[in-house]
């Protein structure tokens, strides 16, 4: 996912993300049954311009695997300095 941002900020998505090929921030991402759920949110520092936004789900038995996951809404959450 390519993002824009108008400036640099410090944000807080809603899953487990990484941000321009940074280090995986793990958070726990509900296998809800197809019931919409929400995930605590974690910061990720984004730049100024074009940010590149990864989302995976990892470590999970493989027939949930397998199923893949879907995303509803990423909200980012501009955080105070």
């Amino acid at each position: 996912m390519n993002i824009r941002i108008p400036q640099a900020s410090r944000t807080a998505p809603t899953m487990k993300a990484a941000a321009n090929g940074a280090e995986p921030i793990e958070l726990e991402l509900p296998f809800t049954v197809g019931m919409w759920g929400t995930t605590q949110p974690v910061e990720i520092e984004l730049v100024k311009g074009r940010n590149v936004l990864t989302f995976s789900r990892l470590g999970v038995k493989q027939e949930v695997a397998t199923k893949g996951f879907t995303l509803k809404q990423i909200t980012l959450t501009p955080l105070s300095r």
